[in-house]
């Protein structure tokens, strides 16, 4: 299997994480939304990229000693693969040697493969939002200790 190569997303990265996570997700965050965290100090966008190729994208804030988890999203051709859990473990790895204590998630109460990977990398439930989506879905609050 070809190598990968895990980086910070780049403003030239933006068109392909548009169309990546546009795909991948229900409620993907506008191009605009996504342009905006590349002046965000506390934004932490991070890619997965294959022969140049973006294949997985993750958005998050580091706030103080919490990382807040936006976006783990994986293009539909490369689902399966573990490279979800390649780049969440990337950044939660980097994120615990920036002094992050703590990570924390929504997740769609339907999207059992994601929970499956957020419990495996140790996160725990630890609330639930009724009606969170627009859909009108419940999301799972999810939390994780980094230290």
């Amino acid at each position: 299997m070809t190598t990968v190569t895990l980086r910070r997303i780049e403003a030239r990265d933006l068109d392909d994480w548009f169309a990546l996570q546009d795909q991948a997700m229900a409620d993907p965050f506008t191009r605009d939304g996504l342009a905006a965290e590349f002046d965000n100090h506390l934004s932490r966008p991070t890619g997965l990229f294959r022969k140049g190729e973006l294949i997985a994208a993750f958005l998050g804030w580091l706030v103080v000693d919490e990382l807040q988890i936006f976006q783990v999203a994986t293009s539909a051709n490369h689902r399966r693969q573990g490279l979800g859990r390649q780049l969440l473990t990337h950044v939660l790895r980097r994120a615990r040697a920036g002094g992050a204590t703590t990570a924390t998630l929504e997740v769609r109460t339907s999207n059992a493969a994601a929970i499956a990977l957020y419990v495996n990398l140790g996160f725990v439930i630890d609330g639930e939002r009724k009606g969170f989506y627009p859909d009108g879905e419940d999301a799972l609050l999810m939390r994780a200790t980094l230290v």
